[in-house]
């Protein structure tokens, strides 16, 4: 069924009951053209103009116009055709002074609504075939006029206030000509044309035609002067600076998008309404949380952030002071925001922001940082640099620029500045390539070692390559509120000078490095949720073993950082200064490895696939352009993992004693979790079954096997539970296959996780 919008009704918003509005069809005609005189029922969907008689339903199939009717009272067509001049729409005009727009059928017939239309410029295919300046005027009968005099001219469809920034792409580097209409709405049109075009156009003018009686328009001025006189009009105007205020003297620039003075003596316009009316130029959307989003003009560029943002905040703020020379009321301020949050949740698509990294339609785009809000988008074929990006990045406090990429760099120029064994590089790029993916899963980079071994200058300057921040390194969270609230404002977590790890932060490293959502209560609220649903790389440093939880180290890369010698240590401001003369050309050959990884992908074909199998086959995918045969990285990965679970049975105090359960009962043993824990105290010292990393309940016996059962199956051992029997659940515990890892049989009461 059809809305009230496909008949051109506008409701602002209202959703029920009765309302009072200016005709689409009679206002334009009548001098005071924004008297409410149709009455709308919202609820029956019925309305009836008290001017013009105008009536409909959004029952019925067409409104109480027959189409017969009004095909024989069509006074002109204007169409709106594609670049190769395939009919779009048409805008249909009708005596005295009413517009309807329709579109083909594709039978021969007319669908008099817009529904899926494409938005262009009139006259569009002219318009690229031109050359020479380009008027745009404020509605199709003013562009006919100007054709009639040879120039080249356009508009929009809907009138006044409607032009698009994508229609920007036809009039780059043109020179325009914006021609107002002598009344509010024409003022509108000219300041949002022309702060839209500012920055894309070559040169910008705009002509007010304020010797004109109200309303007056070009086609009015051309009917009483000479194209000479136009034309001399337009040679005198100044060049616009992109303040739209600044344009025109101060007894007229001080007028809201939609004409009203903005001064104190106006006559119920309230600050709140100001700042709606200011915004005029901004898109509002929602994400998948219904959490709203801005984005808006800012000099040559478009930014985005949170509609409640000190940022947005800043920017509104400014215009209003520009307009009225005072900053607005606190209180009309949270009224406008308000409003912008409703229109984001209620008229705005769902755009999920991004946050460094983001995905479109396939390709990656890495956000630059930079002043001019340019992004890297990178495909199969190859990167490039955009001015602006198809996907919006929002910018947390404490993001940092990335310098331009350079092309023809050597990734392993990076090995020059890390305390790195030639063995791990592998494992190194292959936690920054994974960490390109716009999505997870994602590794955990843990760098371990002692005191003096760079561990913090290492995690600094991976993070510089992808994610720069002006706190690069952090203390570990207090808890999992803190690490998502850390994950929604940077892209690579790096966490400094770990030591020993709580079991709930370890659970939410896991979460955030594979994907698991987190909800908590929101601040200052009645019991509404605030959602936290992140993937996101993460750093980890410390002296100690970090990883000796099974689940955190099946999801890790874990590098034990060698001793840095006297004579090879340098000072940390030299080889920072080194390092970032050497930085572009290492992005861009990290870039490159994205590409070979995308071309890639889908025809890697891997013998096993491990824990972390999207980042085996990404970073594989990718071995291609850093120059290491087939395999490579999966033969590093796979010796890393092995390590790991060595170490990870050595600190484990349930898993050695399994071990050693198992070398005395020759590779076999069955029965229930509770005689397994007796089982297993009966050969442990008190000491050790005093240890609070010791289980004291089968339960809890149960869950620390379940957590350790990669290790323990590197081991040669396999736990598994049966099915229940009527009075009991048995575990039979049996040899595997293959022993990947020779562990420690002593179990010493030293051997404390950490």
């Amino acid at each position: 069924m059809k809305t009230f919008l496909d008949y051109g009704i506008d409701l602002e918003g209202a959703r029920t009951g009765t309302k009072k509005i200016p005709c689409p069809r009679c206002s334009n005609t009548r001098k005071k053209c924004n008297e409410p005189c149709l009455s709308v029922n919202i609820d029956d969907g019925l309305w009836k103009c008290h001017h013009c008689d105008w009536s409909g339903s959004l029952d019925s199939r067409k409104d109480r116009d027959h189409d017969g009717e009004l095909q024989g009272n069509i006074e002109k067509v204007y169409r709106y055709e594609d670049e190769s001049g395939n009919l779009l729409c048409e805008v249909v005009r009708f005596p005295p002074k009413s517009f309807r727009t329709r579109r083909p059928d594709g039978n021969g017939g007319w669908i008099w609504d817009l529904k899926d239309v494409r938005r262009v410029p009139y006259l569009l295919p002219e318009l690229i075939n031109s050359t020479g300046p380009v008027y745009i005027a404020g509605g199709e009968k003013d562009v006919e006029t100007l054709r009639k005099h040879d120039l080249t001219a356009t508009t929009n469809l809907g009138g006044e206030g409607n032009w698009k920034r994508e229609f920007n792409e036809y009039l780059k580097d043109r020179d325009v000509v914006i021609l107002e209409d002598n009344d509010e709405k024409g003022q509108k049109h000219g300041r949002v044309v022309s702060e839209c075009l500012h920055g894309v156009a070559k040169q910008i003018k705009i002509i007010r035609f304020s010797e004109l009686q109200r309303n007056g328009d070009v086609t009015d001025f051309l009917s009483r002067h000479s194209l000479t006189e136009l034309m001399q009009k337009v040679d005198s105007a100044s060049v616009f600076q992109g303040v739209y205020s600044e344009y025109f003297g101060e007894s007229e620039s001080k007028l809201d998008p939609k004409g009203s003075s903005l001064g104190p003596d106006d006559q119920g316009v309230t600050q709140s309404q100001i700042l709606i009316n200011l915004a005029f130029d901004c898109e509002f959307f929602h994400d998948d949380n219904g959490d709203g989003f801005v984005t808006f003009p800012q000099g040559k560029h478009r930014e985005t952030s949170r509609i409640r943002s000190k940022t947005f905040k800043r920017w509104l703020t400014g215009k209003f002071y520009l307009n009225l020379g005072k900053p607005p009321q606190a209180q009309a301020m949270t009224d406008a925001l308000g409003v912008f949050e409703c229109k984001a949740k209620y008229e705005g698509e769902v755009i999920n922001v991004a946050v460094r990294i983001g995905e479109k339609d396939g390709n990656i785009n890495l956000d630059l940082g930079n002043e001019n809000w340019e992004a890297i988008e990178i495909d199969r074929n190859g990167w490039k640099v955009l001015r602006e990006p198809p996907i919006p990045f929002i910018r947390p406090r404490g993001m940092l620029p990335l310098p331009t990429p350079v092309r023809g760099g050597n990734l392993k120029d990076l090995t020059k500045f890390l305390n790195l064994e030639e063995k791990d590089w592998p494992l190194v790029a292959g936690y920054l390539i994974a960490s390109m993916k716009p999505t997870g899963p994602y590794p955990i980079l843990i760098l371990q070692g002692e005191q003096g071994s760079a561990k913090s200058t290492f995690a600094r300057l991976i993070r510089r390559i992808i994610d720069p921040n002006s706190s690069p390194l952090r203390t570990i969270p207090r808890n999992e509120r803190d690490l998502m609230i850390a994950a929604q404002n940077g892209w690579i977590l790096n966490f400094d000078n770990l030591s020993g790890l709580r079991k709930e932060l370890a659970d939410a490293f896991c979460r955030l490095s594979t994907g698991g959502g987190f909800s908590t209560r929101e601040l200052y609220s009645d019991g509404e949720e605030t959602l936290f649903n992140s993937q996101r790389p993460l750093i980890l440093n410390g002296i100690d073993d970090i990883a000796v939880r099974g689940d955190l180290k099946d999801r890790a890369f874990i590098i034990n950082l060698p001793v840095i010698s006297e004579e090879k240590r340098r000072p940390e401001s030299e080889v920072l200064e080194e390092f970032e003369q050497f930085l572009p050309s290492i992005i861009g050959a990290l870039l490159d490895a994205v590409v070979c990884a995308l071309k890639n992908l889908a025809s890697v074909q891997l013998n096993s696939l491990p824990r972390m199998a999207d980042t085996a086959k990404w970073v594989t995918a990718a071995e291609e352009s850093l120059g290491w045969s087939s395999g490579t990285f999966m033969k590093v990965y796979g010796a890393n993992r092995v390590e790991a679970n060595r170490v990870g049975l050595e600190f484990d105090l349930v898993a050695q004693a399994i071990f050693n359960l198992k070398v005395e009962t020759s590779w076999s043993w069955e029965g229930t979790y509770s005689e397994l824990l007796g089982q297993l105290n009966e050969k442990q010292s008190d000491s050790v079954t005093k240890n609070k990393f010791w289980p004291k309940t089968a339960s809890a016996l149960s869950q620390q096997i379940r957590r350790q059962a990669v290790t323990l199956r590197s081991a040669g051992i396999e736990v598994r539970t049966l099915t229940r029997t009527a009075d009991k659940r048995p575990v039979l515990i049996t040899k595997t296959e293959q022993l990947t890892v020779t562990p420690v049989i002593d179990v010493t009461e030293g051997n404390n996780p950490k």
